[in-house]
């Protein structure tokens, strides 16, 4: 079976949804080494990721950061246009068996897993019903 590019943003797009209704539970996990070939690049980065188990697979989700100021274009490094993000299946030791190519909805998907882990929905339906 070969997958088209918009099997896989759709694969994605229902990932994002089973995150949001928290079919899938994410945790912290250690990142991977960046995928650029060139190794100065790649020191001036940082890895944040979050893995779920998803049929004896590991989905591994991950943004990576410049960590080099002079790039940075705003003050705040979550706003920087460096950032860029990458979504993997890995084996039980986190091996990667499978690299997404970049598509569209990994970057929304690495903000509802932050949202997931940092309970943001329980506190914004909470404001909604106190009226």
């Amino acid at each position: 079976m070969t997958l088209t590019r918009e099997d896989l943003v759709q694969a994605i797009a229902n990932l994002n949804e089973s995150t949001r209704t928290r079919a899938i539970s994410w945790r912290v996990c250690d990142s991977p080494s960046p995928p650029i070939a060139n190794t100065l690049a790649a020191i001036m980065l940082q890895g944040f990721s979050y893995c779920a188990p998803y049929e004896g697979k590991i989905l591994r989700v991950t943004e990576y950061r410049s960590m080099n100021p002079s790039t940075t274009k705003t003050p705040d490094p979550e706003m920087s246009t460096q950032n860029y993000y990458t979504l993997e299946i890995a084996d039980e030791k986190g091996k990667p068996l499978y690299r997404f190519p970049t598509v569209q909805g990994i970057a929304d998907l690495f903000q509802s897993v932050r949202i997931q882990m940092a309970d943001v929905d329980d506190v914004i339906n909470s404001l909604l019903n106190r009226r």
